[in-house]
């Protein structure tokens, strides 16, 4: 039987899979994917939907909310899913604006080719965004987010096979490199979200990185169902 990968997402938070590339053994080279996708105003599809309800796109897109909401979608809620009416900018709407019906990938099968997986709230990378156009930001720089904290993800894992140093490692480097930034007169970086990180590693390459480890792809689930509203702390 071959064991697969789902992943359910609403809400902003991101669930990123890191799988080696063939024939680059010696250098461990990694593509990434983003297997969830951003619910919110920056979203057309989103927008598109929104606008079927009878909502003004670009009044929403300008505000960037939807009611009192940051995101499109999310589990619980329910002053904005079923009040929506008491907001001027939804009150039009035909129908809840703030759903919970989640965007599904999978079912992916899990290989020898699967690396490691990380799951992150906005708070991550925004803060690695805002420092995007200052010295002191974080290293490999890269335009997209999701790369640089991969990156910084497979230089701690390279040392130790410890997700949850790897992941607290990670957090305090962007948290410090983010304090910097304000420091150094980056005006983007004044504020921070709250921030979680968590990762899962599937097949440590042992004969690359010298390590004497098992490989963790028997303890993986079936079914790996990732609701990343729960990722989500108030602000």
């Amino acid at each position: 039987t071959t064991t697969k990968l789902y992943v359910a997402n609403v809400g902003d938070s991101r669930v990123i899979l890191c799988t080696y590339v063939p024939g680059t053994e010696s250098s461990v080279e990694f593509k990434i994917d983003q297997l969830t996708e951003d619910h919110t105003t920056a979203n057309d599809n989103e927008l598109d939907r929104l606008s079927q309800l009878g909502l003004d796109r670009q009044q929403i897109q300008t505000k960037r909310r939807v009611g009192s909401m940051e995101t499109t979608r999310s589990i619980g809620d329910f002053a904005v899913k079923w009040g929506y009416k008491d907001f001027d900018i939804l009150s039009g709407a035909t129908g809840p604006p703030v759903i919970s019906r989640p965007h599904v990938t999978g079912g992916l099968p899990v290989d020898k080719s699967f690396y490691f997986l990380f799951l992150m709230s906005d708070g991550v990378y925004h803060a690695v965004e805002e420092m995007s156009d200052c010295s002191a930001g974080v290293k490999n720089l890269s335009p997209d987010p999701n790369i640089r904290i991969a990156n910084l993800l497979h230089d701690e894992l390279k040392q130790h096979r410890d997700c949850q140093k790897a992941a607290d490692n990670v957090l305090e480097f962007i948290c410090k490199s983010h304090f910097e930034s304000y420091s150094f007169g980056c005006t983007g970086c004044c504020r921070r979200d709250d921030m979680t990180l968590t990762v899962r590693l599937f097949n440590n390459p042992n004969k690359l990185y010298g390590h004497k480890t098992k490989s963790l792809r028997n303890d993986i689930p079936v079914l790996l169902l990732v609701l990343l509203d729960l990722l989500r702390r108030p602000s």
